[in-house]
């Protein structure tokens, strides 16, 4: 098999840990690598991981970082594919993360991404692609990109489109309004809800602070900021994102997802939702989507959320009558 250009797709669902065990994998073997993750937050906790299983790497910070590769000489470099335009990466495995995205994000606002991939990987004697959802679409569109230039195409399928941990509730929606009144009676632990879009985000952060809650908020071009401030609290009642939070940046242990629009695309939903859960602990899901789960699934929710909404008008019953 020597010499012969292979070209591996692994898919896992969210929380499987594709990250671990090929950092187990980088550290066992000879060879040396390059991991190209789409966000610059992923470089920075995989570092740190490689770091603590004493795995002599780099990560790319900045373009001046490049010139330090031939000194260092790193088992692993570890990069964004912007900043991995027009390196000699020579025989290094390449491992590029979400690598959906490369389709998502590469088409239409971060064309370096698709850049990246006709710079490299036609060069490049192996490459592994990691996801944990590969739509139909996407996977054909990987087929036509290297169906020419890899001899062998090995998928290695653990469960695409597939959540390793159901929630525990699943309540629908019909509205935003439905949605944010049931975020404020929320119970103790971490929330974290998805909104479309940025101004949203920045509303929702303002409003739930003005509520008295803890709240951390993201956007996109945040992310690494993002993962700094999170230490900043033990725990935070509320985390406010767009997608950018979807794709493996570090999140405490969330007890419930929210979401305050329609989600339409399946890779993106499982994503989401499998933020939570990652430590196999129970979540409830709000979603106004029917993506992905059966209808026997929102039974319980269903009730779950009639309850919550009456306790709380009871409740609200008591306050006034004990006022007047």
């Amino acid at each position: 098999m020597c010499g012969v250009k292979q070209l591996n797709l692994l898919i896992a669902p969210p929380g499987w840990g594709k990250t671990y065990r090929l950092l187990e994998w980088i550290k066992s073997s000879e060879g040396e690598f390059v991991f190209v993750f789409p966000l610059r937050a992923l470089c920075e906790e995989v570092y740190l991981s490689a770091l603590k299983k004493k795995i002599s790497c780099l990560c790319l910070r900045n373009f001046k970082d490049q010139k330090s590769i031939p000194t260092i000489k790193p088992k692993l470099l570890i990069t964004t594919p912007e900043l991995a335009r027009s390196l000699d990466l020579g025989d290094r495995i390449i491992l590029i993360d979400e690598f959906h995205l490369f389709f998502y994000w590469g088409e239409s606002f971060r064309e370096s991404m698709l850049e990246f991939i006709e710079e490299h990987l036609s060069t490049s004697p192996r490459v592994i692609l990691l996801s944990a959802t590969i739509g139909e679409e996407v996977l054909q569109k990987t087929k036509e990109l290297f169906g020419e230039i890899y001899e062998q195409m090995r998928i290695w399928d653990f469960g695409n489109q597939n959540l390793k941990n159901r929630p525990r509730r699943i309540v629908y929606h019909r509205s935003k309004q439905s949605v944010l009144k049931l975020l404020e009676l929320s119970e103790a632990g971490t929330g974290l809800v998805f909104c479309q879009y940025r101004n949203e985000v920045h509303e929702l952060v303002s409003y739930l602070r003005s509520r008295g809650k803890k709240v951390l908020g993201c956007v996109g071009g945040e992310a690494y900021e993002f993962s700094i401030k999170l230490y900043e609290e033990e725990e935070w009642d509320v985390i406010v994102a767009t997608t950018v939070v979807s794709h493996g940046v570090n999140l405490p242990v969330i007890k419930r997802v929210y979401f305050t629009y329609v989600v339409e695309n399946l890779d993106f939903y499982l994503q989401m939702v499998g933020r939570a859960g990652r430590d196999g602990s129970a979540y409830d899901l709000h979603t106004r989507s029917f993506l992905y789960f059966k209808p026997k699934e929102f039974l319980k929710g269903v009730l779950y959320g009639l309850g919550k909404r009456l306790s709380h008008k009871w409740q609200s019953l008591l306050y006034c009558l004990y006022e007047s």
